[in-house]
């Protein structure tokens, strides 16, 4: 299973976790929304793959290809991703561009 793919399988688990949650009885392993507003403002990228429910190295060939918006900052360059990041790739309002 490629990278999107793996995406697009969380985007079905987001929307499914969000009918379990409105009582339609859908059952879903990847918890609900509300586990989302928990997150803090801005994720490390460890975070982030935790949150995404993907390898480290995955979440940076993400962001390298341009599919997730981030920012490396300092001379250490360290990757920082907005929660509104994770948020719009599983809902989809990030669109894919390859």
């Amino acid at each position: 299973m490629d990278l999107w793919q793996r995406i697009e399988r969380l985007r079905e688990l987001a929307c499914m976790s969000t009918s379990a949650d409105k009582g339609h009885g859908a059952s879903v392993a990847a918890g609900s929304a509300a586990d989302f507003d928990d997150l803090p403002r801005v994720l490390t990228s460890a975070e982030a793959a935790r949150a995404l429910r993907i390898g480290v190295k995955e979440l940076r060939q993400l962001i390298d290809a341009g599919h997730l918006p981030a920012a490396r900052l300092g001379p250490r360059r360290v990757i920082r991703i907005a929660k509104s990041a994770i948020l719009g790739v599983l809902n989809g309002t990030i669109p894919r561009t390859s």
